[in-house]
């Protein structure tokens, strides 16, 4: 099938759109992130399916864990960084167990103007034309200046590309006075329902905004650079976990 690009992808939706592609192939599915550790946490999360990851986030001894897991095939979500698409050992391997699939997330980082993200994503046509696997990428929201260079550098044609749909809270999307928020937060988390992220601009509205929605009986966490880090951490772990969501 030829390359294809799904545009105004939210890159929250990587990790929901990879993982059931790879979890009733009989062949691994590749997907390089320039946030490959974010996204294979979210992924690990998927029940009933075995995922593994190559990159610098990773310890040697996992890696030549993984690397065995990889040469066994099968059902398998394999995330990398994008600069393992370079890595001879890596290509070594993938030789010796075919691909049912190559994704690109955040593909809008080898544009001019995003290549920063992920240097290895300007040479992304050639790693592409090595693995010899159909490729579906994503890219969030942008220019069609940047989906014409996605399309380029992933051998796509313009007719190739498709344009996901906006989120609802997207287009429901209003504005309300200060002293109006949280009355309309809790309204919206009520009409909406769970799973939900709630954004703030400093530390101090994410514990304020948490110990508001705690009291009214809402289920949540908070996150903030504020935090310790294992309490972040096990906050995230939570959010992240099924039963939870």
């Amino acid at each position: 099938s030829p390359p294809t690009l799904l545009e105004s992808s939210p890159r929250a939706r990587d990790a929901a759109l990879f993982a059931p592609a790879a979890s009733p192939s009989p062949a691994p599915v590749l997907v390089t992130s320039p946030l490959a550790a974010e996204l294979f946490a979210q992924a690990s999360s998927a029940p009933g399916l075995d995922v593994v990851a190559f990159g610098s986030f990773l310890a040697p001894a996992l890696a030549a864990a993984y690397k065995k897991r990889l040469e066994r095939g099968g059902s398998l979500l394999v995330v990398v960084e994008p600069a393992q698409l370079f890595d001879a050992a890596l290509r070594q391997t993938l030789a010796q167990a075919p691909l049912a699939l190559v994704g690109v997330a955040a593909a809008h980082a080898c544009s001019e103007h995003a290549h920063e993200l992920s240097p290895a994503y300007l040479s992304l046509r050639e790693a592409l034309a090595a693995l010899a696997t159909p490729v579906l990428a994503t890219c969030t929201s942008t220019s069609a200046r940047v989906v014409g260079q996605i399309t380029e550098a992933i051998g796509a044609a313009p007719s190739s590309v498709i344009r996901a749909q906006e989120p609802e809270l997207q287009r429901a999307a209003q504005v309300v006075r200060s002293a109006e928020r949280k009355t309309a937060l809790f309204t919206a988390i009520l009409s909406y329902g769970a799973p939900g992220i709630v954004l703030v601009a400093t530390s101090q509205e994410a514990d304020a905004v948490y110990g508001e929605l705690s009291a009214r009986g809402v289920a949540c966490v908070r996150a903030h650079a504020g935090m310790a880090p294992a309490e972040r951490s096990a906050a995230l772990a939570r959010f992240v976990e099924p039963r939870e969501r």
